[in-house]
């Protein structure tokens, strides 16, 4: 799932941010939520900069069809497991993601 290699040095990768940071009328989100999770880990994604183009600040219904076309498991993964976004879906997903990261990253004690 999450799986492969990507080149930190490329160009084919861009940050997403899923709840965007400038939600406009699509999203309707208060100040202070935007403010605590727009940085947080679980809100962002890569995603090949063409299709985070297409993304911008779309709802997040029509994000996820975009999020599906990613060659990236884990983007794709975004818009399977997860019908809406809002702060909850974010720590859902960070967690998550803390789990897969301790799981990639074992040390030996």
């Amino acid at each position: 799932m999450y799986g492969g290699v990507i080149d930190p040095s490329g160009q084919g990768y861009s940050i997403e941010h899923v709840l965007p940071e400038a939600p406009g009328e699509h999203w309707s989100v208060e100040d202070e939520v935007l403010e605590r999770s727009l940085y947080r880990l679980g809100n962002l994604a890569l995603l090949e900069p063409a299709l985070n183009r297409d993304a911008g600040t779309l709802p997040f219904a029509r994000k996820r069809p975009i999020y599906q076309r990613s060659e990236l498991g884990s983007t794709r993964t975004l818009a399977e497991r997860y019908d809406t976004w809002d702060e909850e879906q974010i720590g859902m997903r960070q967690r998550h993601m803390a789990d897969v990261a301790k799981e990639i990253w074992k040390l030996p004690l």
